[in-house]
């Protein structure tokens, strides 16, 4: 019982303190009176300042490079680099196959919900890299390894 009561007595303390220091900032700021006489409002408008300062900033989109793992292929086989703009805006992106000798296509716009690709048949251990502005969960990517027809190898871009 003497727990519970002080517990009581220290959150009714420290709300009082609490109401005292917004109380005494709005005064502190706008005078004796201010420009209203209901310290209730003053009060309230006070805490959505405090409120609005201490919340996060909405994330900003920035420039973004996601890479495959590499893939190794052989003479014969096809690599190719795919992406999905999966977000609600058009991305402005370029794709690469890097290795040995690297290929580049890009940048293009890429629509919401289109697919774009980059392909190329020379031998060799091979990554993608997909770079944009936005998100890295505005988009699907990929690269694949086809050999005679079917896909041997895939590595998901990060």
């Amino acid at each position: 019982m003497t727990i519970k009561l002080f517990r009581r007595v220290r959150v009714l303390l420290v709300v009082v303190v609490v109401t005292f220091l917004v109380g005494a900032s709005v005064f502190a700021q706008d005078g004796q009176f201010g420009t209203s006489n209901n310290i209730f409002a003053r009060m309230n408008a006070k805490l959505d300042q405090i409120l609005a300062s201490l919340s996060p900033a909405a994330p900003q989109p920035a420039p973004v490079t996601l890479s495959t793992g590499p893939l190794s292929m052989s003479q014969g086989d096809t690599f190719e680099c795919y992406l999905t703009n999966v977000s609600s805006t058009s991305l402005e992106l370029t794709i690469a196959a890097r290795g040995t000798t690297s290929f580049q296509h890009g940048p293009d716009a890429v629509a919401p919900g289109a697919n774009t690709n980059l392909g190329t048949f020379a031998a060799g251990l091979r990554h993608c890299e997909f770079s944009f502005v936005g998100f890295a969960t505005d988009v699907r990517a990929h690269a694949t390894v086809d050999s005679g027809g079917h896909t041997v190898a895939v590595a998901e871009a990060r």
